[in-house]
């Protein structure tokens, strides 16, 4: 009979207060990249039409700091549209410095979208939607006729269809149930493990 193994004596844990500043560093800015590639993939797969809403996550941090929106016409993101997680001070000299938050405080991102109608385009709740004139920037994915309140509520007609209806067709630029899709799936985490893997190579210098 194999012997049995002593229970485990309980601990305090090993949490971020017990790294070296040079490794919590390396996990704060892996932390960082991980929400640039979640944001990256949800500014991908998101509707857009005129671009606004992609161009619209931001990544908070705890104590309310923000990174710039993407400048660029493709909605990339990079490290410099994620806030840091260091404070900024002076030393004895009077320069310029940054420091690591202290240990055991609350080191979190959040991330979240600031258009104002964004919980309709993430198919959360039903909306007005009205067909503009102009033709979306991202291809659709459907193109048909409105079957329903949420944005997604798109059937797709035939060309033919289209025509013999004779009004200007519907339009969908992401499947329906989109964010839910990403965030239940695994892409989400994924994406996680990727920007976090990622983040431990970024030499200190480039963070």
């Amino acid at each position: 009979m194999a012997k049995r193994r002593k229970p485990m004596k309980k601990g305090k844990g090993f949490g971020l207060e017990k790294m070296s500043d040079e490794i919590r560093d390396a996990a704060f800015t892996a932390l960082r990249n991980a929400a640039k590639e979640v944001v990256n993939d949800l500014a991908a797969i998101s509707p857009a039409w005129g671009g606004d809403f992609r161009d619209s996550w931001y990544v908070e941090t705890a104590d309310g700091k923000r990174g710039a929106r993407p400048g660029g016409k493709d909605g990339k993101y990079n490290l410099f549209n994620i806030p840091l997680l260091k404070t900024q001070g002076r030393n004895a000299k009077g320069q310029f410095t940054s420091s690591l938050p202290a240990s055991g405080s609350k080191v979190e991102l959040l991330i979240g979208n600031s258009s104002p109608y964004a919980q309709e385009a993430m198919d959360l709740i039903p909306g007005k939607f009205i067909r503009q004139e102009e033709d979306p920037i991202k291809a659709p994915v459907a193109i048909g006729r409105r079957v329903g309140k949420y944005r997604g509520d798109v059937k797709k007609m035939s060309t033919e269809e289209i025509l013999e209806r004779g009004k200007r067709p519907a339009m969908s630029t992401a499947e329906k149930d989109w964010y839910d899709t990403y965030m239940g799936g695994g892409k989400f985490k994924d994406a996680i493990k990727k920007g976090a893997k990622a983040g431990f190579l970024i030499p200190a210098n480039k963070r």
